[in-house]
């Protein structure tokens, strides 16, 4: 089997091409195999004479340029780039890859999500949405199966294709959706519903780009994919298309099947609302929603107007509308509203402070990620954890909480998903949630553990209380610092909040203050104790005000009363 000419001119006009130069004959490759302990397998001989030499960047250098061991460098969503062949690999010591589990090295590239037009960085579990930037490994076995392996795969080795030609056909057809502007739209269903949509929308398979993994439908406004690109999700059917008016005969083809369904669009406008603005969920839809969490409750619909048909998914909690995403007739954008605005619930729980801050940040929660004491007991009994009441009460409060932070990325809060999505209970602590670069738990007493996995545990706050107050400050993890709403501050080399405060009559500020940081608060100045586990980042000592006059009086004491302390003074964005 050859590939084909259009994906040799797809993968061209890509700047994905084959040289004849970059390619290894019989006696090269079986060289190179037995230099690095490889065995001479013949279906990686016939990888590289079916795929060796294909490479592509959307550099201004060539893409083999590469450092011994080196990396491809930081990806981003438009990134890409891709070396096939075994041959090249070895000649470029690129041996992160070498063979495992039967399977041997025949190429590294971009996830391949990302050559349709898809963000292949952001991944999705249970509690969190985190983005790598790591690159995928393709690998072979002896029966021609080609699998990959990376950050986009949660680093298992996932099938892909049946062999080396049909990966490179597939690749191609992935582009040639993003060269012809239809990833910007989507519907994504689960399970496989391929083949019926085919049929209701006019779409003829693609033989050569199909197989047990992915199979591939074409039309002239739309593409259909049994499939992930990125193979971390085999189950799923996606439909990139042209016009809502397409996706919308897709969601038609749908009703009835046991398919769950979701729409997407590269350009969203987020609205945030309160809870208590929420309207009441539509008496009908066509398909229902659930594709990542099946619990979840809502709809898709078709709304049919004046000006041409629109898209709406809404998803319900108790009776009210918790989020909405709308694709109008245009479909150049996604509205996606949301009614969980998370700060009037902590109203009476939290210091007023706190509930504003935590309605400045825009932070979420969603009810439906929350459990009942019910569950959460079922949860902890196989563990002969003994539910606390501090636990209890963080779940109601906090559990759905989300953590947001850049590009994308957030964690949700909660013990009872942390155990559903198998982070479990250890030497009596529970696990309530996650941050960038780990867990935290709970102890029985209702101290919050933070654990990196490289240092010891350590306590980060007494309680839950003390927890959420610094997190609507934006202390939400051991590694980010809070900032306090002020113009000035000036960072001290030792630490005397303690007898700074008592000297200038500020009390401490109990809902901030426990046995690992203080916090001491006026209308006019915050004087903060840092944690020990915060040593290597600020100063023991950080002095926050609006007005310089504040400061100047506060560092007069000090000047008088400590003068070996160094000072480093600042000016602060709010």
């Amino acid at each position: 089997m050859e590939i084909s000419l259009f994906a040799i001119e797809t993968l061209a006009r890509r700047g994905i091409v084959r040289s004849e130069a970059r390619r290894a004959g019989r006696d090269r490759l079986e060289k190179l195999l037995r230099l690095n302990g490889l065995p001479t397998h013949e279906a990686l001989f016939a990888a590289e004479a079916a795929i060796g030499g294909f490479a592509g960047s959307d550099r201004a250098r060539d893409p083999l340029e590469l450092a011994s061991g080196g990396s491809f460098g930081p990806p981003s969503r438009d990134w890409w780039e891709i070396l096939l062949g075994p041959a090249a690999l070895l000649e470029r010591n690129m041996t992160r890859a070498l063979s495992r589990a039967g399977c041997w090295p025949i190429g590294i590239s971009a996830p391949f999500a990302a050559f349709a037009g898809l963000d292949p960085y952001l991944r999705v579990s249970h509690d969190r949405a985190e983005r790598s930037l790591g690159m995928v490994d393709v690998l072979l076995s002896d029966d021609g199966t080609v699998s990959v392996e990376g950050s986009s795969t949660g680093y298992a080795l996932v099938p892909y294709a049946t062999s080396p030609v049909i990966l490179v056909e597939k690749l191609a057809r992935f582009l040639d959706i993003a060269q012809r502007g239809l990833h910007h739209l989507r519907l994504e269903a689960r399970p496989r519903a391929g083949a019926r949509l085919a049929e209701a929308l006019g779409a003829r398979p693609v033989a050569v780009a199909s197989d047990a993994y992915h199979t591939v439908w074409d039309a002239e406004d739309l593409v259909i994919l049994d499939g992930h690109p990125s193979g971390a999700a085999p189950d799923r059917t996606l439909v990139f298309a042209r016009s809502v008016e397409r996706l919308a005969r897709a969601v038609e083809a749908l009703a009835g099947s046991p398919a769950v369904a979701a729409i997407a669009c590269d350009e969203i406008t987020v609205a945030l609302r309160d809870p208590g603005e929420a309207p009441a969920p539509a008496s009908r839809g066509l398909v229902p929603v659930g594709l990542d969490r099946p619990e979840e409750r809502g709809a898709l619909r078709i709304e049919r107007t004046a000006s041409g048909v629109s898209l709406v998914q809404e998803r319900d909690f108790g009776g009210r509308v918790l989020e909405r995403r709308e694709l109008p007739p245009v479909g150049d954008r996604l509205a996606h509203t949301r009614w969980m605005l998370a700060a009037e619930g902590f109203r009476g729980v939290l210091t007023d402070r706190a509930v504003n801050a935590l309605r400045a940040r825009g932070v979420l929660r969603d009810p439906q990620r929350a459990a009942s004491r019910a569950r959460l007991e079922e949860l902890l009994a196989p563990h002969g954890v003994a539910a606390s009441e501090p636990l209890f009460a963080f779940e109601q409060h906090a559990g759905g909480l989300c953590v947001s932070r850049d590009h994308g990325e957030h964690t949700w809060l909660g013990p009872a998903l942390e155990i559903e999505g198998g982070v479990l209970p250890r030497n009596g602590l529970v696990p309530i949630g996650a941050f960038s670069r780990g867990l935290y738990f709970m102890a029985a007493d209702g101290a919050i553990l933070a654990d990196d996995g490289v240092v010891e545990r350590f306590v980060f706050a007494d309680s839950w209380r003390i927890f959420l107050e610094r997190f609507a400050l934006g202390h939400e993890a051991p590694d980010v610092i809070p900032e306090w709403p002020a113009r000035h501050r000036a960072s001290l080399s030792e630490d005397v909040g303690e007898a700074l405060a008592r000297a200038l009559g500020v009390p401490r500020a109990p809902e901030l203050s426990d046995r690992t940081q203080s916090f001491w608060t006026s209308d006019d100045l915050v004087i903060w104790s840092t944690p020990a586990y915060l040593e290597f980042c600020v100063s023991p000592c950080i002095l926050y005000a609006d007005e310089p006059a504040v400061i100047e009086q506060a560092l007069a004491w000090i000047q008088a009363n400590h003068p070996e302390l160094s000072i480093e003074r600042s000016e602060a964005t709010r």
